[in-house]
């Protein structure tokens, strides 16, 4: 449904500037929608997935210029303000590797420095 949204909205906008897409509820623009932590959770079990990854909100869950968790694990922010005219950091990795029946994520900085942000089975 949200890949027809979306196609829907290219078509009618070429240059992009549809409310699907840039619109204050928009995929891109919407904020706060993480600020109750059971919708995120139904969300997810609605796509079938135990994690969402999402960027375009540097403010969302905490400090700004690093990789931001909930404190379910359920949601994962990568924006880091790495852009040049908010300069928050100079860039994070988000790396998820498997270690035996779990799924370890962590958080690698410009200097290949590493901070775990969880472990959850796979």
């Amino acid at each position: 449904m949200l890949e027809a949204t979306l196609e829907a909205a290219v078509k009618a906008h070429a240059d992009y500037n549809d409310p699907e897409i840039v619109g204050t509820t928009s995929i891109l623009e919407s904020r706060s929608w993480y600020s109750n932590a059971g919708t995120a959770a139904h969300n997810a079990t609605a796509l079938g997935v135990k994690h969402i990854t999402f960027g375009h909100d540097p403010s969302a869950l905490g400090s700004k210029g690093m990789i931001a968790v909930s404190p379910d694990n359920t949601l994962v922010r990568i924006d880091c303000g790495m852009s040049p005219g908010v300069d928050d950091s100079s860039g994070m990795i988000l790396r998820v590797t498997q270690q035996g029946a779990n799924d370890v994520v962590e958080q690698l900085d410009a200097t290949g420095k590493t901070k775990a942000l969880f472990t959850a089975p796979k």
